[in-house]
Order: structure tokens, then sequence, then C-alpha cells
């Protein structure tokens, strides 16, 4: 089985997990990700700085040496993941915070 991955997930743990599915019970597997630039996470995500770095020298359709295709897709997955856990513990301080404001607003005797 050859996995071919064509956009880079928000998770890390997710890319593995398709990754892994290329070989299964001893079964021989190889899998290789064909990615843009232009990616949703990566125009989101990355910061500009690496952008450039895997553009600059690249013309056409040509590819990004893989060192710095690991290194934007690393970091621009690594982002995305500190940005959702910094919501959902946002949302977990609100929802504690509400939830003791609104204890207090009960059936008044």
């Amino acid at each position: 089985l050859h996995v071919i991955a064509v956009e880079a997930n928000e998770s890390r743990r997710i890319d593995r997990q398709l990754f892994g599915r290329c070989a299964r019970q001893g079964a021989p597997g190889s899998h290789e990700s064909i990615l843009s630039l232009e990616d949703a996470l990566f125009s989101r995500f990355a910061p500009q700085y690496l952008q450039a770095l895997a553009a600059k020298g690249v013309q056409g359709v040509r590819p990004v040496a893989h060192w710095k295709s690991r290194l934007l897709i690393a970091a621009s997955q690594y982002l995305c993941e500190w940005k959702k856990r910094r919501q959902r513990r946002d949302l977990a301080s609100m929802e504690e915070y509400f939830g003791k404001l609104l204890a207090f607003s009960g059936q008044q005797d």
C-alpha cells in the first residue's frame, strides 16, 4: 500500500496515523507527501520567515528541500496545536468562571 498525503493536517498525530496505515501486519508499504506552499495550514500558521526560506530557490514545480519542508510542516503544526490548546484552556476557564457566577444567581428565598 502506498499512501499519498496531499495536505498536511493541523495535528501531527493525524499525520502519523495516516502514514502508519501504509504498513500493517508486516505487509510492506510506503508513503509520501505532496504539499503546496500555498496550503491553508502554511498560510495561516507558518511564520513568514519560514515561508520565505522554503520558497527561496524554488521555481515552478521544483520540490522544496526535505529539511525545509519538514521544518515548515513541524512549525506550522506546532503553532496550530498551540493555538487550539490555548483556546481549549480559555474555554475551560470561562466555563468555570460562569459556573461560579451563575451559582449565586439561583432561586431567591
